[in-house]
């Protein structure tokens, strides 16, 4: 298919043109602000190709720059590969660990960095305040023409594909830094979102629990068609035989899976139908891993000064909130309370990353 020259025509608008055809997606249209611009599967509104201007927080081509040196800890880069495949990461070590320190693998969007990630997030002064290690993966052109973690595609939906090399990752990164096991926990924003769903079903025998930011559920989708269907309106997949196959994805386990979902209420990338439908899922499996405890719901309406407001809604196994929905007023696809150095980050909402680390890291 060749693009036409039309009223209006610009070389941006010819390459996009082409980006499109040469990968073969549907696009999406909607930025956090609920502009029309291109997006495809699990990818924050970008406002350009890479390097074609109005990208947020990157200023040119993506991937260009690291988490810098911080006094208060170090980043360490590394390269974990396998029968799958090799990815690249940075690891955040903080200059004091705690005792037993934890971890939080953070997974970036498409077109996003780790760097994009550390910068927006501020999640290396959180970690360096608790002890903790933040673990940065990177996805590679290479391997998804946007560097979007390929969540939609099968193979990434059971124990292997590009789900072993994060898990492996992980558990490599955990062992070298001496990380607590029972404490490594996942989180995702967009297409990161979404495989933190897929990790949190098919390897909770290496995540405790664990955010997702704008995401998808577990096997949402399986081609790129139906990435953009779910995006654009919502999975259809029965949640209860999803969950069923999610209960079977990981080893028998016994502990429930605590998970924070975030996202906001103006999100023109990924339908917020799907944010309830995530809550769903991890309530349901929850629910088979352990049938003997009363669920029961609580909502909250959040108003911090100078903040937007949000819903909130828990879900409690007996006394304890496993599941937390958060659901931000006036708020498109970017990351809660991030700091605007960063791509996709919305500094007005509630920090997410506060949220993150007051339920995980306290």
């Amino acid at each position: 298919m060749t693009p036409k020259m039309t009223p209006g025509f610009s070389f941006r608008s010819l390459f996009m043109s082409l980006a499109v055809v040469s990968v073969s997606l549907t696009c999406a249209y909607a930025d956090a602000n609920g502009s029309k611009i291109a997006a495809y599967p699990g990818l924050p509104g970008d406002g350009g190709f890479p390097g074609f201007g109005n990208l947020p927080g990157l200023g040119g081509f993506p991937g260009t720059s690291q988490p810098s040196e911080a006094a208060d800890g170090a980043n360490k880069s590394g390269t974990f590969s396998n029968e799958a495949g090799s990815r690249a990461y940075t690891v955040f070590v903080p200059k004091q660990p705690a005792a037993h320190p934890g971890m939080l693998v953070i997974l970036h969007g498409c077109i996003q960095t780790g760097a994009n990630m550390a910068t927006g997030t501020q999640m290396n002064s959180l970690a360096a305040k608790k002890g903790f290690l933040v673990l940065y993966p990177e996805q590679t052109y290479q391997d998804n023409n946007l560097k979007c973690w390929n969540w939609y595609q099968p193979e990434n939906q059971q124990r292997g594909g590009e789900l072993s090399i994060l898990a492996g990752m992980a558990q490599d990164v955990a062992s070298t830094y001496q990380v607590d096991l029972k404490q490594i926990y996942v989180a995702g924003l967009s297409a990161g979102g979404a495989m933190a769903a897929n990790l949190l079903a098919c390897y909770s025998d290496v995540f405790a629990g664990g955010l997702i930011h704008s995401g998808l559920e577990f096997a949402a989708a399986q081609s790129q068609n139906e990435a953009q269907l779910a995006m654009s309106n919502g999975a259809s997949k029965d949640l209860n035989e999803t969950s069923a196959r999610a209960l079977k994805c990981s080893p028998p386990r016994s502990k429930l899976i605590p998970v924070i979902v975030i996202q906001g209420k103006d999100d023109h990338v990924v339908s917020t139908v799907n944010s309830g439908r995530i809550a769903t899922f991890f309530e349901l499996l929850n629910g088979l891993i352990d049938s003997t405890q009363q669920i029961t719901h609580s909502d909250h309406h959040l108003n911090e000064a100078g903040k937007l407001a949000a819903d909130e809604t828990d879900t409690l196994f007996g006394d304890k909130v496993l599941v937390k929905k958060i659901m931000v007023d006036g708020m498109g696809h970017a990351w809660s309370g991030g700091q605007s150095g960063g791509s996709y980050m919305e500094p007005r909402g509630p920090s997410a990353s506060q949220i993150l680390v007051d339920t995980f890291f306290n």
